[in-house]
């Protein structure tokens, strides 16, 4: 709803939908084989940047921009 966080708030989405992805191209592998670990690699990575964007800047912002009221709301909801 809020244009200050709409590009961030796609990001996120973007970077759920890839890391969706790569889950799923893990599970048609070995846990045991190179590639299932390249990609857990790959997942933990982007797991780890993820998180670090939405904790630093988007959930903060985002808490501003809605306010305690609207924050209780949700997470009544």
């Amino acid at each position: 709803e809020y244009e200050e966080t709409e590009d961030q708030a796609d990001h996120s989405y973007d970077e759920h939908a890839e890391m969706k992805s790569v889950l799923a191209q893990m599970s048609e592998l070995e846990p045991t084989s190179d590639e299932f670990q390249n990609l857990l690699k790959q997942l933990q990575t982007s797991v780890e940047h993820h998180v670090a964007d939405e904790e630093g800047t988007l959930f903060p912002r985002g808490a501003e921009l809605l306010g305690e009221a609207e924050l209780q709301a949700m997470g009544e909801e």
